[in-house]
């Protein structure tokens, strides 16, 4: 996976307590011209500290003030935040009064699924994490989402949530406010692509290998159309599932962890022979996951079955 560091501390960049911009060119400063953030007409300067192809709104901006905008297409690693060290200036649905939060603006340029989830590593609490549609800052922008702690009484936080193209705001808040500790690191792991996520225990679910565009680095032929299917799991949970498919639909699957491009974590399934049902079994994991399952065909594209379990 290849891992963007994102520091949220507020930057040197100075640019009125809120500055307005029409475009680029009102954006200037000490020779810098920076970019004119056209749904809020807010300059923001170009910051490494904000991740590849990362900016920062300026001081001047009002609410948005020293909060990266970050284009969701590549992973992101989050440096540790300690929520301590900031103020209760909202409230998400599910959270509780009184918590400190900050707050990242996201840019989808495509519809996708979106997984945020916090690293074991460099966290120590649990923290609720909700998804606006809309610039931070806007009052009228709405919740989408809000989650905490799927996997009991650890540590750990994740939020799913599918996008269109637009502007986010991901708001990250204390789950405990009287908690002593309040450090939690986050990854961001935008998908690129459309999925259904699949959270019942077991079942079956359907799809179609002729909706969606080709993956990057799946199994089946590289511009093959495909279906995906995201499972998010908490540590010692495993899947298998059989895909069945009418002909002359040849079932391919590409078996992934986190992030469904990734072709080095997680392997190819295609050993039942021509139209015959496909199995997989992804064992489980010593931490939290979130397994994707993309079926490509190896012949024509068409509808597909399911039939999956989660233990």
């Amino acid at each position: 996976m290849r891992a963007v560091v994102l520091v949220l501390v507020s930057g040197c960049i100075d640019v009125a307590s809120e500055h307005q911009c029409r475009n680029d060119e009102d954006c200037v400063r000490s020779g810098i011209t920076g970019r004119c953030e056209q749904e809020t007409h807010n300059c923001s300067f170009a910051d490494t500290k904000c991740g590849d192809g990362g900016f920062r709104y300026d001081v001047d901006s009002g609410k948005r003030a020293g909060l990266c905008v970050v284009t969701l297409d590549v992973p992101i690693a989050l440096d540790p935040i300690d929520l301590k060290q900031f103020s209760d200036d909202t409230k998400a649905s599910c959270a509780l009064a009184g918590a400190r939060n900050t707050s990242i603006e996201l840019v989808s340029t495509m519809s996708q699924v979106l997984f945020i989830d916090s690293a074991l590593a460099g966290t120590m609490t649990t923290a609720r994490l909700a998804l606006r549609e809309g610039a931070c800052g806007d009052a009228d922008a709405m919740e989408l989402n809000c989650a905490g702690a799927p996997c009991g009484a650890l540590p750990y936080s994740r939020l799913i949530a599918a996008v269109d193209p637009g502007r986010y705001c991901l708001v990250i808040e204390e789950a405990d406010p009287t908690a002593s500790g309040g450090v939690i690191q986050l990854r961001i792991l935008p998908s690129r692509r459309a999925a259904q996520v699949v959270t019942d225990p077991g079942g079956m679910v359907s799809g179609n290998t002729c909706q969606s565009g080709p993956v990057a680095n799946q199994c089946a032929i590289p511009t093959a159309t495909s279906a995906a299917f995201l499972f998010p799991l908490c540590p010692g949970k495993q899947v298998s599932g059989t895909i069945n498919a009418p002909a002359p639909t040849d079932p391919v699957l590409s078996i992934r962890h986190n992030i469904p491009e990734d072709p080095t974590n997680g392997g190819c399934v295609n050993n039942a022979a021509g139209q015959m049902p496909e199995t997989f079994s992804a064992p489980a994991q010593s931490v939290p996951d979130g397994l994707w399952v993309v079926v490509t065909s190896a012949a024509e594209c068409g509808p597909f079955s399911m039939t999956y379990n989660q233990n």
